[in-house]
């Protein structure tokens, strides 16, 4: 990989974060994750396949004649049948028609090959097609597989053939090929997450089409599916305890979102839930609803909370409105937790980030506080995002863009990314400001590179926004990213928004990826700081005197510029991740204050310079690309 060389403004702007940063807390800021929900082939495909067990993760049920081959042909005949609380038909067939399901399809083949081993309970008969090859099934007690040789877009379709209507097929599993009966989540899903400190479930509940009002018609864990693709599934997300299950089993903390609608009993059971199953050691972030300001993502959410008939007839504005609903689902949580609330739960304020945001955060931040609640943080999304005139404008000049080479329109995107993230940052300076002068956190529920593609009808844009995310130059735009969003604030978690799938937003294409460029800035900023945040941090170590190190990201060849000139010897050591050193280098300074250090012959990746001169030594992250 080779960084592109920093413009001169941008390399300004870059020592000025970086003299900052010299004294700022390097461990602070913990990475979290948001987990995609399970939509399949109707709205968005399954790229993140959480579950070990695909049929967890299937489209809804549909039917054909039950002779032929398993085949997406859909007769619309779900009428015919009657189906346990489970969602399973109680027997089949039903007047020549079966029941049918659809697995892992619409991702262009990211799932594995292999042997899918299929385990259910009662007495029937089970067929596949698509992908899958192999006799029908008809013992449930894992001796039989199916086979997937070369998986393609059409994944892995199953038909219910036979099922007694004395025994009735339940309870189906179809195992990923290197899961067991025994696991609930997929082993590549947990690899992915497993560096992340807290999972956030917003996506993963459907918050912005869940409509779940009371508590009895929750999807409950031995349902069917947990997947979102038609009727009344869209707006239910999947079962709480599989959240639960997955924080207990890889020890994350957990950001769960309460459906808007919910009633009181409800949120009493959830709160209950929570309390009697997530281990006490792990925080819950708690918050209402999502973005409950925005109107455009969800306007079933806004305008619901909108509704004078669902908050106190003395509120006047959204705001104090959204802010009333924070403070009942606060207040029941801690009629639950009782005096265990304070350690355990981390009630949010969640807001717009920019613009009128800081007014409705100011809003809503006094509302708890004048009537008796408060919050532990406040919670805004900061990304990296082009303004509505940006799109406007690649689409107006689309016949010259597409003149110039792809890499060149690159650029164009990094620089532009950099001026919004510029911009953005002030708002994030607000929002820190918000938060401390009310003795509270700041944390970030979402944030990242975010273009949106499907706005982009210029043809040249749209192949530079693909390509844009397998380029070294979006690592340096992150990792620059990540670094001033820690320097200017003192936030404590930072989610990314999503883990894979959501077009330009994942941080991979599919769970499969064995990494890519955003998720690779995730890891690193991670392994940074279990490094070196473990023990004692190393930049906290070495404040003394600032100094400034440029191009960063370097090939190896590079410039410290001193706060003042020197003499005598100059000593510079590079150390890797794990703390090892790895280059050490002496020169000596004839009243300098800028040094040349070339040929540094270090493997990709992020290091840590330290300066000695004299009684003085300073730590710098340095980022080399060759």
């Amino acid at each position: 990989m080779k960084a592109k060389q920093l413009p001169a403004v941008f390399i300004l702007f870059f020592f000025l974060g970086k003299i900052n940063a010299q004294t700022s807390d390097t461990c602070r800021m913990k990475l979290g994750m948001n987990l995609f929900s399970i939509r399949t082939a109707q709205f968005n495909f399954d790229y993140q396949q959480p579950f070990a067990n695909i049929i967890k993760g299937c489209d809804t049920f549909y039917t054909q004649s039950s002779t032929g081959a398993a085949t997406t042909t859909n007769t619309n005949q779900l009428s015919l049948f009657s189906f346990d609380a489970d969602g399973y038909p109680l027997q089949a067939p039903m007047s020549g028609i079966s029941v049918c399901a659809q697995m892992l399809q619409g991702v262009s083949g990211n799932y594995p090959s292999g042997n899918y081993y299929v385990w259910f309970s009662g007495n029937g008969t089970l067929r596949f097609g698509g992908d899958a090859s192999g006799a029908d099934v008809t013992s449930g007690n894992g001796s039989q597989y199916v086979t997937v040789s070369t998986p393609t877009n059409n994944g892995i379709i199953m038909k219910i053939v036979f099922s007694d209507v004395s025994n009735p097929v339940r309870d189906i599993k179809v195992m990923m090929p290197n899961d067991s009966v025994s696991d609930t989540f997929n082993l590549a899903f947990i690899n992915k997450i497993t560096p992340f400190t807290a999972l956030r479930f917003m996506e993963w509940n459907n918050m912005n089409t869940n409509t779940e009002v009371q508590w009895q018609n929750r999807r409950l864990p031995s349902y069917y599916t947990q997947g979102a693709s038609g009727g009344s599934l869209n707006t239910i997300g999947i079962a709480w305890e599989y959240a639960i299950a997955l924080c207990n089993q890889q020890q994350k903390d957990c950001w769960l979102s309460i459906p808007t609608q919910a009633d009181t009993n409800y949120i009493i059971q959830l709160a209950t839930l929570f309390r009697d199953n997530l281990n006490p050691n792990l925080k819950i972030y708690l918050e209402y609803s999502n973005e409950c300001w925005n109107q455009l993502l969800s306007p079933t959410n806004y305008n619901w909370i909108d509704d004078p008939n669902n908050s106190s007839s003395t509120l006047t504005n959204h705001s104090q409105k959204t802010a009333f609903h924070f403070k009942k689902t606060f207040d029941l949580w801690k009629n639950v937790f009782g005096s265990a609330m304070a350690a355990r739960v981390v009630r949010l304020c969640s807001g717009n980030d920019l613009n009128q945001g800081v007014s409705q955060m100011t809003t809503m931040m006094n509302y708890l506080l004048n009537n008796g609640s408060g919050a532990d943080a406040i919670s805004v999304a900061p990304y990296i995002s082009p303004k509505a005139a940006d799109y406007t404008r690649w689409n107006a000049n689309c016949t010259t863009l597409s003149t110039e080479p792809t890499t060149i329109l690159i650029d164009t995107l990094i620089n532009l990314g950099r001026t919004r993230m510029n911009e953005s940052m002030a708002w994030q300076w607000k929002f820190d400001t918000i938060a401390q002068n009310r003795n509270t956190s700041l944390v970030f529920y979402e944030g990242g590179p975010n273009i949106a593609a499907s706005t982009v009808t210029c043809t040249a844009i749209r192949t530079a926004i693909t390509a844009m995310q397998s380029d070294v130059r979006i690592y340096n735009l992150y990792n620059e990213w990540l670094d001033s969003v820690r320097t200017l604030s003192k936030a404590t978690l930072f989610n990314h928004f999503v883990l894979a799938g959501s077009g330009v937003m994942g941080a991979l294409t599919n769970i499969y990826q064995t990494t890519s460029q955003k998720y690779s800035v995730l890891t690193d900023y991670i392994n940074f700081q279990n490094s070196n945040c473990s023990v004692t941090g190393f930049a906290e170590n070495y404040p003394e005197e600032n100094s400034f190190v440029y191009p960063n990201p370097s090939n190896g060849n590079f410039f410290i510029e001193l706060q003042n000139n020197v003499s005598g010897k100059i000593k510079m050591e590079m150390f890797n991740t794990l703390g090892e050193k790895v280059y050490s280098e002496e020169k000596n300074a004839l009243n300098q204050k800028i040094i040349f250090v070339e040929n540094v012959n270090l493997q990709d990746g992020i290091y840590f310079l330290k300066i000695t001169y004299g009684n003085k030594i300073h730590g710098q992250k340095i980022i080399i690309t060759n």
